[in-house]
């Protein structure tokens, strides 16, 4: 008597339109740079996200477990492999030299990231490179600027104009560093 667990009743939810954009867009950005979001730290960036305005993009009620964002990259992977149903001996052979070379990649991805800054630079769900190429950086506003910059301690004390300009400038000028810069 006493000894059994309680029965949690916690009602299951769909996800909104909007967390689904949002764990597309870490999911997405993981496949092109080839650093896969670590489920734990998504859910963590997720309690700070913000939009272009700066403000939250979600609530607390909103926020996702690590196990849901598990689940959700889990289920766009096998999305993608289920496309191509039918297999051959050979596409087998090559799966497996993409899974030696993805293993190979992960490994220098993680002493690039060691020693360098990788491409590409990311802030949140955004990918800052794809910004500054696309000159979308005005979409945000100046308190989203000043964040991001404070992110990657770009100095920002020295502006003393209310205008977007000069944070653009700045991160312009940092998104040079990037490997991806004479690609872009």
């Amino acid at each position: 008597m006493g000894w059994a667990l309680k029965s949690s009743h916690a009602r299951r939810t769909r996800s909104t339109k909007e967390q689904n954009d949002y764990l597309t867009s870490k999911f997405r950005i993981g496949e092109t740079t080839g650093q896969k979001a670590d489920a734990a730290s998504a859910a963590k960036s997720m309690m700070t996200a913000r939009d272009s305005n700066a403000n939250r993009l979600f609530t607390s009620s909103e926020f996702l477990m690590g196990q849901q964002f598990s689940s959700f990259f889990s289920r766009l992977a096998s999305k993608r492999t289920l496309e191509n149903d039918e297999m051959t001996e050979s596409d087998i052979e090559e799966n497996q030299n993409v899974e030696d070379e993805e293993a190979f990649s992960e490994l220098r991805s993680e002493i690039l990231q060691e020693v360098a800054l990788s491409h590409s630079i990311c802030y949140d769900s955004y990918n800052i490179c794809e910004l500054i190429a696309d000159s979308k950086l005005s979409k945000f506003s100046i308190q989203m600027l000043q964040n991001i910059c404070e992110h990657f301690d770009i100095p920002i004390n020295d502006i003393k104009v209310k205008r977007k300009a000069p944070y653009i400038e700045r991160l312009i000028t940092f998104g040079k560093k990037c490997t991806c810069q004479g690609k872009v």
